[in-house]
């Protein structure tokens, strides 16, 4: 009896953290900023919707039994919005100049419906196709554009390094979700932002999925999938394509050149 109260309460707290996170937030858009930059600014219910939402993850990813595997993924969707969004909301504008400054390759094509031969990221434009065809479709304005788009980057990139984790692990959910959080909070830097390699990351940690879990060098349907990511990759972040030819062809050699792997690990 008393497991089951602890786990319906567990239930509810993300749903509380939400709340109080929000409600610190609103409190924080009024603060200076510190010493300490938006740390300092931000109320003291920010850092315990915080808590208590990590409470809550810790709780359904190390406690057996402890519930349907949906609340641990809630969990983590929270975790990934309150990192990505507290600055912004707080702010009230899109983080970094370079957003803006990459907007205007989108604008460009929202107001001419074409690509320009003299703008250079139209070399590689995917990211900016996206987001005007985005904004075309929801009508919405600049600054919601560049405040959505990274977050469905984040979405995809949590779901594909779950489906990484899954296969490798067994499904084992305090693999995957221990995973997932330390992913989340170690890589909270600057290419969570309005920026093609935000799109190139997500297709980079796709392709690291799909040569992990299934690469099969006879198989002519990976080899076609992979050609097109690698395609798309190369024409969202060419960097990223660069590191994802390299780890390919790293794990290619390991894999399949006859070698004494016991030497090197």
């Amino acid at each position: 009896m008393k497991y089951e109260k602890n786990r319906r309460a567990m239930m509810l707290l993300p749903f509380i953290s939400l709340l109080i996170w929000l409600m610190g937030i609103a409190l924080s858009r009024d603060n200076a900023i510190g010493e300490l930059g938006l740390a300092t600014s931000m109320h003291w219910l920010v850092y315990l919707g915080f808590f208590l939402l990590l409470i809550s993850t810790f709780y359904f990813i190390l406690v057996p039994g402890a519930g349907n595997s949906k609340f641990m993924v809630l969990c983590l969707l929270l975790l990934a919005l309150y990192i990505y969004a507290s600055p912004l909301l707080i702010e009230g504008t899109v983080r970094t100049a370079h957003s803006w400054q990459k907007y205007g390759f989108t604008d460009y094509i929202i107001r001419n419906g074409s690509l320009s031969d003299g703008l250079v990221y139209h070399n590689f434009p995917l990211f900016f196709i996206f987001s005007a065809g985005f904004q075309f479709v929801t009508g919405l304005g600049p600054s919601a554009v560049m405040a959505i788009i990274p977050f469905i980057m984040e979405v995809a990139i949590l779901i594909f390094v779950l489906a990484i984790t899954r296969t490798m692990f067994n499904g084992d959910k305090k693999i995957m979700g221990l995973g997932a959080v330390t992913f989340f909070m170690i890589l909270w830097v600057n290419q969570f932002n309005y920026l093609p390699q935000i799109m190139g990351l997500a297709f980079f940690i796709l392709g690291i999925h799909l040569i992990l879990n299934h690469l099969d060098i006879r198989d002519k349907k990976f080899w076609i999938i992979m050609g097109l990511l690698m395609f798309t990759t190369l024409y969202t972040h060419p960097l990223s394509a660069m590191v994802l030819t390299l780890y390919f062809g790293l794990h290619l050699a390991y894999k399949f050149i006859p070698l004494d792997k016991d030497e090197l690990t």
